[in-house]
This record gives C-alpha cells, structure tokens and sequence, in this order.
C-alpha cells in the first residue's frame, strides 16, 4: 500500500520567506500589513504548479520545480544588495538573471531526466519546508505572547484614578508631525525660518516649548514612553518587550472617562496598535484591519526590494518619470495619498459626538520627501536638507489652517497637542539634533502656566 503523502512543500517554502521577514521586523509590523503578501504568494504557487503539472507531465517533478522557482525568486534581492554591498562588479542584473535561470533551467533538467526518487526529495523539502516555517511560526509566537503578557501587566497598574465631573469633558488630540524639529535646528541646520509659523501659533493660543526634545530618538520608543507618561526601563523590566498602545496609562484614562478613540491609517502603523474605536482609512478594509487593496505597504515595499521583484523596480528606473510617475514608488504615492486623506479628515472630527481622543500620526516632514511646498507630488527631489525643509514648509501651511478650523468648530474648548515623537534624520546631524522637537499645546491657561521651555 502506498502512503500517502502531504503535498504541501512548495507552499511551504512560499511561505516561509514572507514569515521570516515579518518576523525580522516584527516589532513594527503587524499581521494586516503581511497578510496580502502572504495570500498573492499563496495563490502564485498554486497556479505555478498546476502550469508545471501541465507542462512537463509530472507532477512532482513540478512540485519541486514550483518550490525552487520561488526560493530563487524571493532570494534574487538579497543576492544583489550582497554583491552590490561587497562585489559590485557582479551587481548586474543582466548577470544575475542569467544566473539564477541558469540553474533553475539545469535544476530542473535533472529533476525530468535524471532523478529516479521523486518521492524522496519531496519528502525532504516537505521536512526542510515544515522546519523553517515552524521555527518562524513559534518565534512570532513567541513575540506575540510577551506582547500579551505586558498588555495584561499594563493593566496591573495602578491607573490615576478619574472621578465623574459635571462639566463637559474637552475633545483632546494629539497630532504627531514625525522628525518635525525645533525651529533652532530648522534654522541652524536646514536654513529654514519658521518664525511666521510659530508667530501665528502663539497668536491662536499655543503655548510652544521652544528647547524641548523628545526622550528617545525612534517613533515606538517616544510614542510608547509619552502614552505611559514615563520612562520606558520603568514599565518593560521583565516582558522586555514594549506593550501595545491600547493597554497604555493614557488610553486606559481615557476608557475610563467614556472618551471615543480615534486613529488614522498610514505606511508606518506596525509602530502602534492603540485599539481605536473608529479607525479612518482612505483603502477600506476587511476582516479585522486585513489590507486586500490600495497602494504598497511598507512591509510589502521591503519584500519587493529583497526578492525578483527588485528587478522590475530598478528596471522602471531606467523609463521616462512619464511613463512611471504613479507606479515605480507605489509606496510613496500611497503615503502622500494617504496624508492628504488624514488632513482632509482631521477638519471634520469636531462635528464627531464626543468626547473624543484622535491620535493623528502624520509622517511628515518624516521621509520620503514626497512633497513640494504647495504640497504637490514630486519624488524629483532626492537632497535630504531641500527634501526636509519642503516637507516642513508643505505640513506647516497645513497644519495651521486646520488646528484653526478645530479649535472654531468645536463646542468646547479643545486640548491639543501637537509635536514631533522625534528629530529629523541624517549622518550630519548630532545626537542632540535627532531627539530635538516642535511641542506646542493647547489648553487652558492655568496649565500653560506649568508648562516650560524644555519640556519633553
């Protein structure tokens, strides 16, 4: 009697490079963001297979050929960052697309004509296949069980209790403006003035700390610290790992007080997972945040530049901006789309019953340097110094009008906060500069008194 046998290698080795990249960047990427890489592969390697089955009349042969055809494909973009990195006389792709059909054309060759135990080596990749993935699976699981356990230890701690008031509770945002910087450094470092921006703050009611920096230099470190109201090492000792922004200090205030939360959609959500109760997104979105359309992802931006995928993409390169302008960086067309839609929409969120708290992330002046400063699409400009300071001049004349519309719009005087989690990036800049931030608040006088120049 013949055993029977899984045939389930070939997905197998499809799946595992996507889980192992996921798994690399695990802390900044969440399962939505991986979830349509992982079905498009999925369903690639079925109908490779099938087309194989066809064509050579062997099934198994086919199977292994599905299952080296991807190996090679998601390999092709580590191969040329090494040799590009140590070897860059072989950094061609003329080379190494010759290369790699090389061996697939004489890999399989060998599988129709010369291999006699078919069933041997499906066996052995099913093992290898079955090892890898397993292996990845049980880190991320791992990952996600001490994302858990310091969720649940969060939730432990004892919460600065709040009491019912007879008053209307104000709407609060926090409008974080990633790497925006100080207007010292801006002028200093980036020959910007921004003192017309500032002016007209302070003459709507702002209150803007002029030496302030943030305590870490990276989004999830200051993010996650500022919702804690406290320093990381205090609050992560024994997970070791940063909990989820839905169980922080803050959010748990807030639930307490019966406040609605809202979040925006952008390229670098794997930073936070705040468990918003009205998530706004320009793509809709199915099954519990899982992407199925719009534009590249970040993670997905990440796969294409390690896989075969480089190819087509460094292949654009070469065409004229006309014919590419929308399609050879998806990704950051996605992200200026995606901008747009956040500060379209934060005009209309006082109308929102409240209260409310609308955490807005906008990752600008953060690269890319996608915008000119009439707030145009325009990938032309690659300088880091002219990239951020257009970048800065296109999210100031913006911000500005709306942090005006919400303050006139809104039945109660607002709380706002708005601030850079972070300074700007570049080898240039010191470490000083990097942790250097715009913070400005709006609320009421008796607390701008207790405010101070160098708060962080």
């Amino acid at each position: 009697m013949k055993r029977a046998r899984l045939k389930i290698y070939p997905f197998l080795v499809a799946g595992f490079p996507i889980l192992a990249l996921w798994n690399y960047n695990i802390i900044y990427v969440r399962f939505s963001s991986v979830f349509r890489s992982i079905l498009i592969t999925l369903v690639v390697t079925g109908l490779l297979w099938w087309l194989f089955s066809k064509l050579i009349r062997d099934r198994q042969a086919a199977g292994a050929l599905t299952a080296l055809g991807i190996f090679l494909f998601f390999v092709y973009g580590r191969v040329y960052l090494f040799l590009r990195g140590n070897i860059e006389g072989l950094a061609n792709h003329g080379f190494l697309v010759g290369l790699f059909l090389g061996v697939f054309l004489m890999a399989g060759w060998l599988l129709v004509r010369k291999v006699k135990n078919k069933n041997g080596v499906e066996e052995s990749l099913t093992v290898v296949g079955i090892v890898l993935v397993s292996l990845t699976v049980i880190q991320i699981g791992w990952h996600e069980v001490r994302v858990v356990k310091a969720s649940k230890d969060m939730e432990t701690l004892e919460v600065i209790q709040t009491q019912d008031v007879d008053l209307p509770l104000p709407d609060v945002y926090l409008i974080i403006l990633d790497a925006h910087t100080r207007s010292d450094v801006l002028k200093d470092v980036y020959s910007y003035d921004d003192s017309e921006f500032i002016t007209a703050m302070t003459d709507i009611g702002f209150y803007v700390a002029d030496c302030s920096q943030s305590n870490y230099p990276f989004t999830r470190y200051s993010t996650s610290s500022m919702m804690n109201m406290n320093y990381l090492q205090n609050f992560m000792v024994e997970s070791q790992v940063l909990p989820p922004l839905r169980s922080s200090v803050v959010k748990q205030i807030f639930d307490n007080l019966g406040y609605t939360t809202i979040a925006f959609e952008n390229r670098a959500k794997g930073h936070y997972d705040l468990g918003e109760d009205i998530h706004l997104s320009r793509i809709p979105v199915v099954m519990n945040d899982l992407e199925l359309l719009g534009g590249v992802n970040e993670f997905e931006f990440a796969l294409i530049e390690t896989s075969a995928l480089r190819l087509v993409n460094d292949l654009q390169e070469m065409l004229p901006d006309s014919l590419t302008r929308h399609t050879k960086k998806a990704e950051f067309y996605e992200h200026y789309l995606q901008t747009h839609f956040i500060l379209d929409e934060l005009v209309k969120l006082p109308e929102t019953e409240g209260p409310k708290f609308v955490f807005a992330h906008i990752l600008a002046p953060h690269g890319p340097f996608v915008f000119t400063q009439n707030g145009e699409y325009d990938t032309s400009e690659f300088d880091t110094l002219i990239g951020y300071r257009n970048n800065v001049a296109f999210i100031d004349s913006q911000i500005l009008d709306i942090l005006q519309i919400i303050i006139e719009k809104s039945e109660s005087p607002p709380i706002i906060i708005i601030m850079g989690d972070h300074g700007p990036r570049g080898d240039f800049l010191t470490p000083e500069h990097k942790v250097s931030i715009l913070n400005a608040y709006y609320v009421d006088e008796e607390t701008q008194a207790s405010l101070y120049n160098s708060i962080s």
